[in-house]
């Protein structure tokens, strides 16, 4: 059974990024790896995360 833990994660994300981050964990639950099946479906449930991406990475 898959388990996601966002647990300190999300404390200092902004409440717009707390969307892409939960987005992104749920498909990790699909796909473990951040290869080409990964960004397809992040592309199809999230079609802006790129843009969120950069700003969380900073």
């Amino acid at each position: 059974m898959s388990q996601l833990h966002l647990g300190e994660i999300i404390i200092d994300v902004e409440q717009k990024n707390i969307k892409n981050i939960v987005v992104h964990e749920m498909v990790h639950l699909l796909v473990r790896k951040h290869n080409a099946v990964f960004r397809a479906y992040m592309n199809e449930y999230l079609p802006k995360w790129r843009c969120c991406k950069d700003e969380l990475n900073r």
